[in-house]
């Protein structure tokens, strides 16, 4: 059986917290069960597996289409890599073309998918390290179905830049990118670029003094027009860096849980204001709204410590979820990985079982991504070379 279905949240770890977005209606709920009879059977479908056999690094699916694109690198046999953009068939599972190939000495020089746009636009990055220097090249396809790149993007600094997250979401043409200057003076900073049109807004620093976990996320509210990263607190307990993308201005918020250590995955619903994250050491999911910072915290299902912590994160905002992957499950009976489907209040609404990510950190550093009018998504594995498709 490749999924299991649950129909009771999990225990609140606080009494009485507030809601962390819109309440859902009465028409919402009965909309969303007519779609839960009609969208048919919920779990795993088809495999992408990338037409060289080697490992994925980095992809995307258009959130409002039927095409997705990808980075993959193999070794080969004589010495040096091959990497290659490839474009595929949502529906199908299948690469529909090669967009570009390319032999380099090392890994110093290859292709990677950063991830599609508004307008279907995907960011391609040929990554270049040149003698310990990175000049990268950065590939448009506009569009991504059209199955080839159209132009370049070029931000302010052309050196030792290094594009850690680009904001999900495809809705809105100026797009939040947390980068990293690698270079003395340099550090972390947001770029606010319309990334079709490769103009540039803003290049907004961080506060001084702020603590990154390792992991390097972004998230963008849309409606709100802010950009949102995850930091620690001096006691390892989550706050979040707001940066208002109209005004440039930047402000901060502290997280609902003091135990909460680092943000594993984000994702925001623009259209109820909602932010969800999970966090590292007490294995849980939370959730905000964004407009008055309240927020609630909840334990994942079964989890029995840090190594059952959930990881990356897709927002529907068509059906108001959030879906949350825990690479190494705590309910599944056969192992595995999970990932939870929660509405915006914090309920667990579906439970699926059966997947096994390509490791058990692949989906932090790469992600889950939904087609939310299909009800269908895409998450790593099962091995490094795939992409599994699934129905919630």
């Amino acid at each position: 059986m490749l999924f299991a279905a649950s129909l009771s949240a999990c225990a609140n770890s606080g009494s009485n917290p507030p809601n962390a977005g819109s309440q859902v209606t009465a028409a919402q709920r009965s909309d969303s069960a007519r779609a839960a009879e009609q969208r048919g059977t919920v779990g795993l479908g088809p495999v992408v597996q990338t037409a060289l056999g080697g490992a994925v690094f980095g992809w995307d699916i258009n959130q409002n289409g039927d095409d997705g694109v990808l980075a993959e690198a193999v070794n080969e046999p004589s010495g040096g890599i091959i990497s290659a953009i490839e474009t595929f068939d949502q529906t199908t599972a299948k690469i529909t073309k090669i967009v570009a190939k390319q032999k380099s000495k090392s890994g110093n020089h290859q292709l990677v998918a950063l991830g599609i746009v508004d307008n279907d636009v995907g960011l391609i990055d040929d990554e270049r390290d040149q003698e310990g220097v990175r000049r990268d090249i950065f590939h448009l396809m506009a569009p991504v179905s059209g199955g080839k790149f159209t132009g370049s993007w070029n931000p302010p600094h052309d050196q030792n830049l290094l594009i850690e997250s680009v904001a999900d979401q495809q809705s809105n043409p100026l797009v939040a990118i947390l980068s990293y200057i690698n270079q003395p003076g340099g550090g972390p900073e947001v770029l606010v670029s319309d990334v079709e049109n490769n103009t540039f807004k803003y290049a907004l620093k961080f506060p001084p003094n702020q603590i990154f976990s390792g992991l390097y996320l972004i998230a963008q509210d849309v409606n709100l027009d802010e950009a949102i990263v995850p930091v620690l607190t001096s006691n390892s307990s989550t706050a979040f860096v707001v940066f208002n993308l109209i005004n440039g201005n930047v402000t901060k918020f502290r997280g609902v849980n003091e135990e909460s250590g680092a943000a594993e995955g984000i994702a925001v619903d623009s259209a109820t204001n909602t932010m969800c994250i999970t966090t590292h050491d007490n294995y849980s999911v939370e959730f905000y709204n964004l407009k008055t910072h309240k927020g609630l915290s909840e334990q994942l299902p079964g989890a029995g410590g840090q190594q059952q912590d959930g990881a990356a994160i897709a927002a529907d905002a068509v059906n108001h979820l959030f879906l949350v992957t825990q690479p190494v499950s705590s309910v599944s009976p056969s192992g595995g990985s999970t990932i939870y489907v929660y509405d915006e209040n914090g309920s667990l609404d579906e439970t699926i079982n059966g997947f096994s990510f390509s490791n058990v950190y692949s989906a932090v550093f790469e992600r889950v991504e939904v087609n939310a009018a299909q009800r269908t998504g895409y998450v790593n594995g099962p091995s490094g070379n795939e992409l599994q498709e699934f129905t919630y």
